[in-house]
């Protein structure tokens, strides 16, 4: 598929006149992001804590999930968090227990399941453990609302289950359970339904502590845990979502989670601020791969540590742990490609190997869609039975697909871009993929045959001033939903250029005249002062960025593409 860049079209005319404050360009920006009146822009560009969320108390459950906690509390029940062995599970699952802790549950257990011998969700044999443990109460964190069976089964032996998810809601809900929270579920009564699980997980604890009259801090420190997961679950960055995450990352950055001040250590330069990128690729990823290659109750263990010395150690762990999903992951992405660059006529990609690691099989599938702009199934057997994931572009909805297919599975689950399933016994590989090619026709003929990428504009070098860097930083923190803008640089002649790196992969370049000029980076692209000269005009593609050096801060173009 041919890759093509494209302007935004602008703003109109009239529209734009009515906010001369705005930079032209972050104008058009928000206006495209469907940003058009003038209370919408104040909320995105100014998000109030206190303003901007939604009240928990819209959930149609929450008044019995509350007093239930309080409940049982109050009589010495033992309570279970159940969660999820991927970031966004093991956060909502630390951020509950410590709440549930903090309001004095004495009788309080956290367990993940692990991913390849128990896999996603509730299980039946977990359920009957609980009974025989004890258990009065499970509550659900990131799953439980694909698990009507084991949630009936608990029912049946005494146990109240409240769910709280995030996830799709299915065909069949989990009816017995004694509540539901859950904002992709109708019924709910929630009026933004893209919460992460750990943003559900956070609504239950806010509205634990309007309950229980606590001062806001109570659920202020926990936002920490908010950001990481929002982020690296890809919610998109709008609505309520953009308040937890922006405020998320002021607590982040000053965390009192001794594993996580160590985990920023690790993973950061001293000085620098944790920012969604580097939650996404650097914190997010460490905590995952916990779960994906060993257990998730390393990274749990890391958020909960009191000392010192024990966070070190789990952070060792992980760093070992995060190299060696690194190595695998890699090692499969490339036997994955030389699977699918031979279905290149076909719409959707399915690959298979034998043992892959359960837990790396979403990552490929992941790369295999940003090499190949398609659809793409990784699947591998693990103790006699075919698992799988998916990853989707925009505009075909995998969850939706898989659940018109719905006999093909022993367990699914997922959203509209990303999917988990494991095959019943009856159906194969090569069934399973024809029947997901014939559902998700109609949704294949009606992609692009070109891979668009937007541009926020094309711009002169004289545009690139302060107060459209200013301006653009307003609207961080960017992520899915509001992804950070791209913009274009054409025919700009060439001042200066130099490589950089020890292996000089890399290319400093100055842009423009002795009138104006901008310094640009351009990473990965040193091959190209081999032909390079003094005085050419190049074209390139890349975000606005800001490059600070012995305490000089510069305006600098990241480039991303050079065309």
């Amino acid at each position: 598929m041919t890759k093509r860049y494209q302007s935004q079209p602008p703003a109109p005319h009239d529209w734009v006149q009515h906010y001369p404050e705005l930079h032209p360009v972050v104008a058009n920006l928000l206006y495209h992001l469907g940003l058009r009146e003038p209370e919408a822009i104040e909320r995105f560009l100014h998000p109030n804590y206190e303003r901007d969320q939604h009240d928990p108390w819209l959930f149609t459950d929450m008044k019995k999930v509350v007093q239930r906690l309080i409940a049982a509390r109050d009589h010495g029940e033992s309570v279970l968090v159940y969660g999820d062995y991927d970031a966004d599970g093991v956060c909502s699952s630390v951020l509950l227990y410590t709440a549930l802790q903090q309001i004095g549950v004495a009788k309080l257990q956290l367990y993940l399941p692990h991913r390849d011998t128990e896999g996603y969700g509730l299980n039946m044999a977990a359920v009957e453990r609980f009974h025989t443990e004890g258990v009065h109460l499970i509550i659900t964190v990131d799953c439980g609302i694909s698990n009507a069976s084991e949630v009936a089964r608990a029912a049946d032996l005494g146990m109240d289950v409240i769910v709280t998810d995030h996830h799709v809601e299915p065909p069949i809900l989990p009816e017995r359970a004694y509540a539901m929270i859950n904002p992709q579920v109708k019924r709910c009564g929630y009026p933004w339904p893209m919460l992460a699980g750990v943003g559900v997980a956070f609504k239950v604890v806010q509205a634990l502590r309007q309950e229980l009259k606590l001062d806001e801090g109570f659920e202020k420190w926990l936002l920490d845990l908010v950001a990481i997961s929002t982020i690296t679950d890809c919610m998109p960055l709008q609505d309520e979502n953009r308040t937890l995450v922006k405020y998320g990352l002021v607590v982040l950055n000053k965390t009192k989670r001794l594993g996580l001040q160590q985990l920023i250590q690790a993973t950061h330069k001293p000085g620098t601020a944790v920012t969604p990128s580097s939650i996404g690729y650097r914190i997010g990823p460490w905590i995952n791969a916990a779960g994906r290659i060993d257990h998730a109750n390393v990274a749990v263990q890391l958020l909960l540590a009191e000392q010192a010395d024990q966070a070190q150690q789990q952070v060792e762990t992980l760093a070992k742990t995060n190299t060696l999903r690194q190595d695998q992951t890699e090692t499969m992405f490339q036997a994955a490609k030389l699977q699918a660059e031979t279905q290149l006529e076909q719409p959707v990609l399915f690959t298979y190997g034998e043992n892959w690691p359960l837990g790396l099989v979403g990552l490929v599938a992941g790369k295999l869609v940003t090499a190949f702009h398609k659809p793409a199934f990784v699947m591998t057997t693990n103790q006699g039975q075919i698992f799988g994931s998916g990853r989707s572009v925009t505009g075909v909805n995998l969850i939706k697909t898989l659940q018109s297919i719905d006999s093909c599975f022993a367990r699914y689950g997922g959203h509209a871009m990303a999917c988990g399933f494991s095959l019943v016994d009856t159906v194969s590989r090569e069934q399973f993929a024809e029947q997901f090619q014939q559902a998700v026709r109609s949704q294949i003929e009606a992609l692009p045959t070109e891979h668009v990428v937007p541009l926020a504009a094309d711009l002169a070098i004289t545009d690139i001033t302060w107060d459209l860097v200013e301006q653009l930083d307003a609207m961080q923190p960017w992520g899915e939903g509001n992804p950070e803008p791209l913009f274009g640089l054409r025919t700009v002649p060439v001042k200066d250029f130099q490589t950089v790196g020890s292996t000089s992969k890399h290319l400093r370049l100055v842009l423009g005249d002795e009138a104006h000029s901008i310094k640009a980076i351009a990473f990965g692209f040193g091959a190209k002062a081999d032909t390079l000269q003094l005085g050419d005009t190049i074209s390139l593609i890349g975000r606005i960025g800001v490059n600070e050096w012995n305490g000089h801060k510069d305006l600098q173009f990241v480039v991303e593409d050079w065309l």
